[in-house]
Order: structure tokens, then C-alpha cells, then sequence
């Protein structure tokens, strides 16, 4: 898939793992999931979410598109319940949601529309080594 790109001369290492967290909406937001945006769905979530499952995300990924809201919609929900910032984790653009930094998706709940949890996932900061023929270069990424 040309979302999670990878090349044979990039290695990422993983610097920090995060708790794992649950992207969810507010009682009152409709969701589904479709390959492309629904006319009339607040949030739609890209259809092919769980094929992602298990990979690192890289920030600016599209998982879905919004009908006129913003992230005040959403939340993230800690194991302990702490909600946290969605915002920090996810942005909307162009009634597009996007990764606003890595993540590492570990699940997705297929009962979405009725219990508003959306996917579990963790943040990641990645280290990625460039390497050609004459040097390395790291960068944060």
C-alpha cells in the first residue's frame, strides 16, 4: 500500500513507546466505514483500517473524513480512563482525518457506529537512518 511506504535503504529504530489508546466520539456523532467519504456521516473511517493493524502509521496518513466538525469531536482514552488530547495524536484538514504524528495501530472496533471506540493504537517516535553510499544521516521523524 503506498500509505505505509517503505524502502530498502530506510531502518527505524523506536525510540519511545507510548501507552496504548482509544480513539473515540462523542454519544451524539455518527460514524461508518467506507472507502470513501458517506454523504450525510459525521466521521467516516477508511474501510481498509484493519489491513493496517500491526504497521507504524507515518504522520499525515488520511484514515478518514469528517462532515463539518473539528477534533473537538474526539478523544483519547487511556487504559485508566484519562481522556487525553485527540489533537495531539490526529488532525483535520480539508474534511480529511489525518495523523498529525506516528502511530502504532493495534486494533480497530468493528462496532464502531455503536460504542464510539474507534481503533487502539500507540504513539511512536521513530528514529530513521538514511543510508546510501557515502553516508548515514538521523533524523527524528
Amino acid at each position: 500500500m503506498s500509505d505505509l511506504t517503505t524502502a530498502s535503504n530506510l531502518s527505524t529504530q523506536h525510540a519511545h513507546t507510548s501507552p496504548i489508546l482509544t480513539l473515540v466520539l462523542d454519544e451524539h456523532t455518527d460514524v461508518a466505514m467506507s472507502d470513501r467519504p458517506i454523504f450525510g456521516t459525521t466521521v467516516t473511517i477508511r474501510d481498509d483500517i484493519e489491513d493496517l493493524i500491526g504497521h507504524v502509521l507515518q504522520a499525515g496518513l488520511i484514515i478518514g473524513w469528517l462532515n463539518y466538525i473539528d477534533m473537538a469531536k474526539f478523544a483519547c482514552l487511556s487504559d485508566n480512563k484519562h481522556y487525553r488530547e485527540a489533537g495531539v495524536y490526529f488532525k483535520a484538514e480539508s474534511n480529511q482525518l489525518m495523523l498529525a504524528k506516528s502511530i502504532m495501530l493495534h486494533g480497530v472496533d468493528r462496532n464502531m457506529s455503536h460504542s464510539k471506540h474507534l481503533f487502539t493504537f500507540s504513539a511512536r517516535q521513530s528514529k530513521v537512518c538514511a543510508i546510501n553510499a557515502n553516508r548515514t544521516s538521523h533524523q527524528n521523524s
